[in-house]
Parts: structure tokens; C-alpha cells; sequence
């Protein structure tokens, strides 16, 4: 809260303790305390009236000004009035040291943390009490000279312990952890700046260490806040007996903190004080009535190998933290064993994944796709899953950028296309009618020019499958050469294999391509299908491309549905067929078989879900 707001919302607090501060101010008994307090009061709202107008060069040189019109009501009560209720010099200034002190001190308790703005409020603050002072007692002398004798000369020095104080105290609050004593966030990233520049002009390397205390929440949880509070404090005095004193240790907030090693590049030395640091943090903690053990998980990284910017350090730091803390709590790890830990895990990855198939590790999951006009099964997507034996069950999203890259995708493809073919009469039985299967193959491995045509293989499967496969490209193919994309339509046509263009009206295609390599399906890309009620223009687009593709003889799949109002209103417009978590999310192959028994059997209507 802005300190002018504080005043204005705090008045009738502050006269309270500034009453009580101030019994000795003004021993007058001809004065009641009730107009004491209504005289601070307007001296108050008077420099509320003069803060709150922006800061000018002219205000640093200007004096108080009782006789500004938004500033009347404290004129009142400055040294004339003074004078005459028999007040000396001695009373008048007490009477503005006891108010400075008690607004200071009230506005900075009641601030959770203290902003340099806060630091420059005060300051203007203590300005105007200092001028308004000034002008007082100024106005004072004049009353005393119009009596035609002068009792005493008097000059204005301003005592600056009290000032010099609240900014000390308001600069501690800024910058320093008011629970453990150590420097914050905000002092920390300023010292890492500095040594950051320093050390990148002379070459001095240091570490920032990155400490995360393991199971914090839950000692909080379970003990409560105050021990929680208690822990911190005993854990940053115990980092803090580990380093120099030249070192930094900080709080950053919550259980994290970091310590800034200076002047060190010897990994030795920085092994040594990081395990210092978790033998110290491992020893069981006094809470009250109770004993409890955490330990802690440190990241490091060394300027200036890892990084040279204060912002790339705290981001190696933290990342190398989590890895320790992958790696089994209680441990240490350096930012560059980050880039080895990936490596060997990629190639780990890429070795599982070039066993899979022959493990049995892959298997089919199936989504339905219904007729919207029957509202039965007739098809289904078969959408490829990893089951690994660490990681649990994997999508595609999380292995197929990588069989990519390393040129799995085709092995990977003649699985997916030998399963799918395989199971095509077993869907049709079930079904009790024609039953299709469709599956996606990456444009990078269709269109590759190190394959000039499909594996015999799998043309082969296909040809026994009958009509039973669709095959999704993306609209990205197009972007290739005309003449393979050619062969290789005709080489799948002639194996009896149906195409469809999937999330067809967000990539390349053009309405040629679609006549010219006879696609069969257009699958609706699910933002036309998920737009919001109100969005008319999307649902327009949308039933603009199942009318344009019924006009090609190309029929419709709306991809995504997830509502009854958005299955109706693809039916309404005429779209074919539809798939989505309305219906069914993907399954796995004896689940799918149950559904379409059941649900294709009792009255030909499909039933998933209590539908």
C-alpha cells in the first residue's frame, strides 16, 4: 500500500499511537487533546495533498507552503498558532519528530516487503515533515518578533538518526530474508550481476550452487508452518557455517537456496563445500518436541564454462538441481553432466526403441469411427503405443520424433501396417459389415527419396486386406515432388489401399491435388470441430468443406468431437462419419473388440458409454 494511502486509511491508528507517544508534547491545560489530535491531523492530510502530486525539480527547492490553497487546513496549525496556545520552540519541533516516527514506523510494519518506490515515498515523506517544520517554526519567530522583543535566537538543525534509520531499516526488508537472515532473492540476482560483469572482465571464475531441501512439504504438512519456519532457519545457518565469508548464501523462497562460491574454479574445493552442505543438512532437525531428517539436492554450475549471463547461470543451476534430485535425492550434479545425462539417455531410448517390436513391446490402440446417419461402427483408427517396461505406457508423441531421426520410423511402419492388416477380418466379423482400418504413415518416410516404392511387404498386405485400409497423409505431402507423389498413389490404389488427408484445412492442399490423386476421405481438422457456438464463421467453414468435398465425391471425417452438440451439428450439415472422445477414447485391441460385439449387436445402434 502506498504510503499517502496508508495515511488516509490509517488516520484515526496513527493519532492513536502518536497520542500516546506524545503525552508529554504541548503541557498546556488550557489545550484539550482532542484539539492536539485534530491539529495533527490537518498537518497530515496537508502533506498527503502535497505527496500525491508528482515530484518536480521545483518541489526539492521549494519550501512548505501553508498558504497553497490545497494546504489551508495545515496552516492552521503552524507556528502561529503554536504561539499563541503558549507552546516554546522545544514543543513544536518534538511534536513533528513524535508524528515522523510514528507514521514511519506504522506503514513499514504493516508492508510485506519493502520496494525501493517505498524507500523513495518515505523520503519525500520525511521532506515535507522537514519543511513543514521549517515553515513553522518560522512562523513562530515572527510572532514572537511582532511583540517588539526578542527572547531568543534560533536556528533549525535536523537530527537524521531517525531517517537514517527507517531507510536502513526499509533497505534490510528489501534485501534481506526476514525469516532466516540471509540475503533474498533480490539481493542475491544483484550480487550475481555484479560478479558475473566483474568476472567476465577479469577472467575470475566462480560457482553458484542451487540447494532444494527433499520432503520439506511434507515435514510442513505434517508439523505445520512454525516448524516449517523453524527448519529454514536452522538449515541457512547450517549452509552459512559451510561457506566463507566471503561467500553468499540466500534464500530464493519457499525451500531453495543458493550460494554464490567466489573466486574458485578448483572442482575439488566446490565437491568439497557442496558435500559439507548435505552432510550438515542431513543431521536431523530439533523441531520442538519433534526430530526430523530432510536432505537436500545441490545443482552447479561454473562460470565461465556453463554460462556467462547472471539469468543462464540460475537456469543451469536449477536445471542441474532437478537432475540430482532425478537422480535419487541427497546428491550432487554438475550443469555439464546435464548434456552427457541426455545423451546417454537418447541412446538409450533409441536402443529400447530398436528392440520393441521384437520384445513385444508395441501394440495397437483402436479409436471408433462412426457413421453419423447409423451412428455405427464402421471403422477405426489404429494409433501405435510403446509399452516400456520403465516409462509405462508411451504415445507416439513421445518416441516417434526420434525414430525419425534415426531412421526407426520404417521398421517401425511395417509393424504398425503388417498388425492392422492382420486384423481386418476379425473387425469385419464382429462388425457384421465391410470394416475399415486406418492408420497414418509420416510424410517424411513416404516421401523419402532413398524409397522409391512401399515395401513389397507391405503392398503385399495390403492387396490381401482388400479395400479394408485407409492410409492418412498429412497435407504437407503435397509440398514434394508431383511425379513420386504420383507413383507412390498408384502403387497403394493398386493395392486396393484408400486414401485419406488428414486435418485437412489447416496445411497445403489445393482442390487439384484432391481429383488429381483420387483421395477418398477428408478428415476435418478438430478446431472446426470445437470452435465455440458463437464462432459462426468457423462452423460456416467447416460445412463449406463438406459440401465442397461431397461435390468431389470425397466423403467427410470430423475429427475431434467431444459433445452431443457438436455430433448433431455434423450430421445436420451432412457430414459422413465422426470420431472423438464423445464416442470413444483409443483402446486397446480385446477392449475395441468388445465394444463393437456389443455395441454393433444389440439393435445395430451404437452404445459406448451408457449412450
Amino acid at each position: 500500500m502506498k504510503l499517502t494511502e496508508f495515511i488516509r486509511t490509517h488516520m484515526e491508528e496513527i493519532l492513536q499511537v502518536w497520542d500516546y507517544d506524545a503525552k508529554e508534547i504541548l503541557p498546556n491545560p488550557d489545550l484539550s487533546r482532542e484539539e492536539l489530535r485534530d491539529h495533527v491531523e490537518q498537518i497530515l492530510l496537508g502533506i498527503v495533498v502535497e505527496l500525491e502530486r508528482p515530484a518536480t525539480g521545483h518541489e526539492r527547492s521549494s519550501l512548505f507552503n501553508p498558504d497553497h490553497p490545497d494546504c489551508i487546513a495545515s496552516a492552521r496549525i503552524h507556528g502561529m498558532e503554536r504561539h499563541n496556545l503558549g507552546a516554546d520552540i522545544v514543543h513544536v519541533t518534538s511534536e513533528f519528530g513524535a508524528l515522523r516516527m510514528t507514521v514511519a514506523q506504522l506503514w513499514l510494519n504493516s508492508l510485506d516487503t519493502v520496494e525501493p518506490s517505498d524507500i523513495e515515498d518515505l523520503n519525500r515523506f520525511n521532506s515535507k515533515i522537514d519543511k513543514a517544520l521549517a515553515q513553522s517554526v518560522q512562523r513562530f519567530a515572527l510572532e514572537k518578533q511582532k511583540q517588539g522583543r526578542v527572547e531568543a535566537v534560533s536556528g533549525i538543525g535536523h537530527d537524521i538518526t531517525l531517517r537514517k534509520q527507517s531507510e536502513a531499516k526499509i533497505w534490510r526488508h528489501a534485501n534481506y530474508d526476514l525469516l532466516t537472515n540471509v540475503p533474498n532473492r533480490r539481493l542475491f540476482r544483484d550480487r550475481l550481476d555484479q560478479h558475473a560483469a566483474h568476472s567476465a572482465r577479469t577472467g575470475d571464475p566462480f560457482a553458484l550452487l542451487f540447494i532444494d531441501l527433499d520432503n520439506f512439504k511434507v515435514i510442513n504438512d505434517r508439523l505445520g508452518h512454525d516448524a516449517g519456519d523453524e527448519l529454514l532457519k536452522d538449515a541457512a545457518k547450517r549452509i552459512n557455517a559451510c561457506v566463507r565469508q566471503s561467500d553468499t548464501v540466500a534464500r530464493m523462497g519457499g525451500d531453495e537456496f543458493t550460494v554464490l562460491l567466489l573466486d574458485t574454479g578448483n572442482l575439488a574445493f566446490i565437491k568439497d563445500i557442496a558435500r559439507k552442505i548435505l552432510a550438515e543438512l542431513d543431521q536431523p532437525f530439533r523441531l520442538g518436541e519433534d526430530e526430523v531428517k530432510v536432505s537436500a539436492s545441490i545443482g552447479i554450475t561454473l562460470f565461465p564454462e556453463d554460462g556467462q549471463s547472471a539469468q543462464q547461470l540460475l537456469s543451469n543451476a536449477d536445471q542441474a538441481m532437478y537432475l540430482a534430485k532425478q537422480s535419487g535425492r541427497n546428491q550432487i550434479c554438475f550443469y555439464n553432466q546435464i548434456m552427457g545425462h541426455a545423451r546417454h539417455a537418447r541412446h538409450q531410448l533409441v536402443a529400447e526403441l530398436r528392440q520393441a517390436p521384437e520384445k513385444q513391446q508395441l501394440e495397437l490402440y483402436y479409436q471408433p469411427i462412426v457413421e453419423l446417419s447409423s451412428e455405427r461402427i464402421v471403422k477405426a483408427e489404429a494409433l501405435l503405443r510403446w509399452q516400456h517396461p520403465e516409462r509405462g505406457l508411451l504415445t507416439p508423441g513421445k518416441f516417434l520424433g526420434l525414430a525419425e531421426e534415426t531412421g526407426l520410423m520404417g521398421a517401425l511402419e511395417h509393424w504398425v501396417f503388417a498388425e492392422a492388416t492382420a486384423s481386418t477380418d476379425r473387425w469385419t466379423s464382429l462388425a457384421g459389415l465391410p470394416f475399415q482400418i486406418s492408420v497414418n504413415t509420416s510424410p517424411m518416410q513416404f516421401t523419402r527419396s532413398t524409397q522409391d516404392e512401399f515395401q513389397e511387404a507391405d503392398l503385399d498386405a495390403f492387396a490381401r486386406s482388400g479395400d479394408t485400409v485407409i492410409l492418412e497423409l498429412p497435407e504437407s505431402v503435397f509440398l514434394q515432388s508431383m511425379k513420386n507423389l504420383g507413383e507412390r498413389f498408384s502403387e497403394l490404389q493398386k493395392a486396393g489401399v484408400q486414401l485419406a488427408l488428414d486435418d485437412f484445412g489447416t496445411g497445403y492442399s489445393s482442390l487439384a491435388y484432391l481429383k488429381r490423386f483420387n483421395v477418398n476421405y477428408l478428415k476435418l481438422d478438430p478446431s472446426f470441430v470445437q470452435r465455440d457456438n458463437s464462432d459462426s464463421g468457423g462452423r460456416t467453414i467447416a460445412e463449406s468443406i463438406i459440401a465442397m468435398a461431397h461435390k468431389l465425391g470425397i466423403q467427410v471425417i470430423a475429427k475431434g468431437v467431444e459433445t452431443a452438440e457438436q455430433k448433431d451439428w455434423l450430421k445436420a450439415a451432412g457430414c459422413d462419419f465422426a470420431q472423438g472422445h464423445y464416442f470413444s477414447k483409443p483402446l486397446p485391441m480385446e477392449t475395441f473388440s468388445a465394444m463393437l460385439h456389443n455395441g454393433n449387436r444389440s439393435s445395430g445402434v451404437l452404445s459406448i458409454n451408457g449412450r
